[in-house]
């Protein structure tokens, strides 16, 4: 009997790891689909994964499926769905890795990106909330990163521009301190910032912050040619809704 329970448990587990690994090749299979733009043949095979992954109690694993199918959703306008599959993944991250982990931190980003994505402002900026609490208490510097610069994204949208300009700030001195000053990939938190003190009236500060990124942007033309061309658009842009049409037409 010994020996019989031992061969079955070996059968099980070599079954399941069999199913794993199909549903893994599933998986990838419904992420090729998704990237495919065959939106219902993914949505298909994510759903079979999940079952699978769901029978073998593989809950990390599960997450990540459950992530994928809610981007899905999230692209077909199914918010609700989405935000259904979204929290499931968080509290599966939750239980397996706790609230103050990377993987909580980037479930909790992702409800907040979807309803960013389709204007729900303030949804998105209770979430992008959330997540910046965990990535601070992890001293994830590019997870604060990336939670400003949508912050700042979605207050300004709802005209709340004191609150963008907070966030900007942040964005840009953190990114500064990990890539350096004058760093292109900092560029587009001076151009938000500068929008947004423009909406306040502090039209000098705006300028400055402009000038400073055309300025880097041209000493590093070789490797940002496209950020050159961004960050000059914008000052001429900033020309003339100051009625200095001829400056930025000299800019253009």
């Amino acid at each position: 009997r010994a020996r019989e329970k031992k061969a079955r448990a070996i059968r099980e587990k070599k079954k399941k790891k069999n199913s794993e690994k199909a549903a893994e090749t599933q998986g990838n299979l419904a992420l090729v689909e998704h990237k495919s733009g065959h939106d219902l043949e993914a949505e298909k095979l994510y759903k079979q994964v999940i079952e699978t992954k769901r029978q073998a109690k593989s809950a990390t694993s599960l997450a990540i499926t459950l992530t994928n199918l809610a981007n899905l959703y999230g692209e077909m306008k199914r918010l609700d769905e989405a935000k259904v599959l979204y929290l499931e993944a968080l509290d599966l991250d939750k239980k397996a890795y706790g609230i103050d982990h990377k993987e909580s931190a980037q479930d909790l980003f992702n409800i907040a990106a979807m309803y960013y994505q389709h204007n729900y402002n303030k949804e998105a900026i209770d979430y992008f909330k959330q997540a910046e609490l965990v990535y601070t208490k992890l001293d994830d510097a590019p997870g604060r990163v990336k939670v400003y610069h949508y912050l700042g994204l979605c207050y300004a949208e709802e005209n709340q521009h004191a609150e963008a300009i907070e966030a900007y700030k942040k964005a840009l001195q953190i990114h500064t301190k990990l890539k350096g000053d004058k760093h292109p990939d900092t560029f587009v938190h001076q151009l938000n910032l500068a929008r947004s003190l423009d909406h306040t009236g502090s039209i000098e500060e705006a300028e400055k912050l402009y000038k400073d990124a055309v300025g880097a942007a041209t000493e590093n033309h070789r490797s940002a040619k496209i950020k050159l061309v961004e960050c000059t658009l914008e000052y001429a842009h900033f020309l003339k809704r100051h009625n200095r049409a001829i400056e930025a037409e000299k800019m253009l």
